[in-house]
This record gives C-alpha cells, structure tokens and sequence, in this order.
C-alpha cells in the first residue's frame, strides 16, 4: 500500500493533528469526502456547527422508534427506509414462520436485536441469537424457528452481494477473525409445513410475492459444497480498531459492504486516554454519505433522548455531532469504556424514507443540540 505525501495548507488558528489539541475556544469539524476514506479539511468553528435555531425543509436530523413499528405489527417485513443500492425493514416474529423466504433481488443481513432460534435453510441450519448478524446469500431460502420471540433489522443489498472489507496494514485477523464466523450444519435442518401440509416459498422480487408449493421439505440437504453459503457473526467477537491518543472516524469500524453502502458496527472500546484527545465523535456534514444508526443496547454516550431500538438518520448536507451535555463532559470519559452497541448503515444514495406514524419518530430530534 503506497500513497504520495500530501502537505495539506492551513490558515489561522488550527490543529497540527486531527482531533487533539484543538485551539482554545474552537470546535472542530471533518470536512472529509468518500466516507473518511478520501480527502478531508479540519475547520475550526467558533461556534459549534449544531447550533441552529431552526431547520426547515427534508434534510433534518430524525430519529425513529423503530422497536415500536417492528412490534406494532408481528410477522409482517415492515419498511422504512430505501434506495436503489439497499433497503431496509423491521422484522418482528413471536412465532416460527410457516413458510420459507426466498430473497430474489439481494442479499439480506438480518440483525438479531432480540430473541433466539434457528434459521433452516438449503444449506443446514444455523442457529441464531441476540446479537447475531446473519449474511443469507440472494435466492437462498430460509425459514425461521422461534425460541424466543425475535425483533431484526434487514438490510438488503440490492441486486448485490456482500463482502468484508479490505484491512489492509491491519492483516486478515483484525477486527474479527474469520475462525469465528459460523456457517450452517446438516444436523438438526428441517423446515416447517403449513396448515395443509405444504412447502411453501415465498419468493420476493421487485415488491412483488410469488408462492411456491412443495410436497416435500425444500430443506433436505444431502450435502453441499463451495464457497457461497449462510454466514453468521456476533457483535461480541468483534474487536474495534482503536487508538489511545486520536478518535478514529466510523469507517474503521465498518464491517460488511455492498454497492453503494457499509454497514460498520459500534462495539464497547476504552476511551482515548491522552488528555489532549477528542473523546467524543467529532462534527461532520455527511458530505457523500447519508448516516443511519440503529441502536441496539447501552448507554449511547454521545446522544440525548435516544435509548435502544430506537435509529437516526443524518441525511447528506447537514451538521450532526456530539450533543452539548456530552461535548462538555467529554473529559470525565479518559480511561474509561464506551458502552454502546449500535448498527451503522451509510449510504451514497439519499435514503427514502417511508411515511411514519407519529408514535414511531421522535420529531423534536432536530432540536435536540440546542443545550
């Protein structure tokens, strides 16, 4: 990996390093491009960037109950936000499904944020638990069996496949160690029938839903082989990259991709420890990239009035950061731990939200960095 020494110019009052030692009085703001990846200018603001009095019009900070509009309406994919690139649904099951899912036009993840079971599919079954993103590779079917009631996060690539991200310097073992991902077994794999004691899959493509009908068991796998199957990964056997002495910006902790998005997860790390260290998530305007952030458990140390199973999307254009209590606070937080755990979805297409009812947004969200 090679790359050309840049001397970047500077003006007035600044910072030799970014997020340390910013000048008395100052608030600093990454103006980067490419999600963090591309170039970047530090601005130094005398006033924070969120200090508005009013945001008018489409590009405003919200912020959703997204475990509300998941349980509000049991068994049903539930949409909320899209783009050409990827989309998204809340899923809520208190039941095993008595039908197999078959995803035509992308890959899914799901993102268990409560309950437990067992995915069956063409390719064995897998179990599953709070905490687990599950990889199922398009056009595989699967169905679920409920231990424990479950709420999901699903992001669709697409018309995509997903991948791991290139750790470059960091080596294959960073972050997470490929031994730890888990894939599905033969033993134990047997779907469902229905009422009629049929097979059915229902097969997604284009928002439409075709019904195909089996005598037998579609998931009665003699064996397979090859390199494409059904992945599963635990928050817990992630291990952020982190650094003492600079905060690292959100693409470090990126852990699958797709066409035209990433999908990073925030897991507990310590807390930058040198003294002259920004310890809370620096100001930046989304320049490329609309952020969305789902939480799943914790205490979300940058945010007010957010707790778990809720989500915010910062769209392109607009300033977001670290609210007031926790920027003035930031120094208590040396040697100490984070303690949050939340999904990250950042997309270059804007984000299409779809209509909310007004139980399941925080509205007043835009207003929420006024102190």
């Amino acid at each position: 990996m090679k790359r050309d020494i840049q001397m970047p110019l500077a003006r007035g009052q600044y910072s030799p390093q970014a997020h340390t030692q910013l000048p008395e009085g100052t608030y600093e703001e990454e103006y980067g491009r490419e999600g963090f990846f591309g170039p970047a200018t530090h601005i130094y603001h005398k006033h924070p960037p969120t200090g508005w009095t009013r945001v008018e019009g489409p590009l405003r900070p919200r912020a959703f109950y997204l475990d509300t509009l998941a349980h509000d309406m049991p068994g049903d994919r539930v949409p909320f936000a899209h783009n050409s690139s990827c989309g998204m649904w809340m899923w809520s099951l208190r039941e095993s499904m008595p039908y197999l899912w078959r995803n035509a036009d992308g890959d899914e993840l799901l993102f268990l944020h409560e309950g437990k079971g067992a995915l069956m599919s063409e390719l064995g079954r897998l179990d599953v638990g709070e905490g687990d993103y599950v990889v199922i590779p398009r056009g595989i079917a699967y169905q679920l069996r409920v231990d424990e009631p479950m709420t999901m996060l699903v992001i669709q690539a697409t018309n995509h496949r997903y991948t791991l991200p290139d750790k470059g310097m960091m080596g294959n073992h960073a972050v997470f160690d490929p031994a730890v991902l888990g894939t599905p077994e033969l033993e134990g794999c047997a779907a469902t029938a229905n009422a009629d004691g049929e097979y059915e899959i229902r097969v997604y493509r284009g928002e439409t839903i075709s019904r195909v009908f089996y005598p037998f068991d579609p998931c009665d796998v003699a064996g397979w082989k090859g390199d494409t199957t059904v992945v599963r990964l635990n928050w817990r056997d992630i291990r952020p990259l982190m650094s003492h002495r600079y905060h690292v910006p959100p693409s470090a902790h990126t852990t699958f991709m797709g066409d035209g998005f990433v999908v990073c997860t925030f897991v507990p790390r310590p807390f930058e420890s040198d003294p002259d260290a920004l310890k809370v998530p620096f100001y930046h305007r989304n320049i490329d990239y609309d952020e969305f952030i789902f939480y799943h458990q914790g205490n979300f140390f940058s945010r007010d009035n957010i707790r778990t199973g809720m989500a915010i999307l910062h769209p392109v254009g607009v300033h977001h950061g670290p609210h007031p209590k926790a920027l003035a606070k930031q120094a208590d937080n040396a040697g100490k731990m984070t303690d949050e755990v939340a999904v990250m979805v950042d997309t270059r297409e804007a984000l299409q939200v779809a209509d909310m009812p007004d139980r399941c947004e925080f509205r007043d969200y835009v207003n929420s960095w006024k102190g």
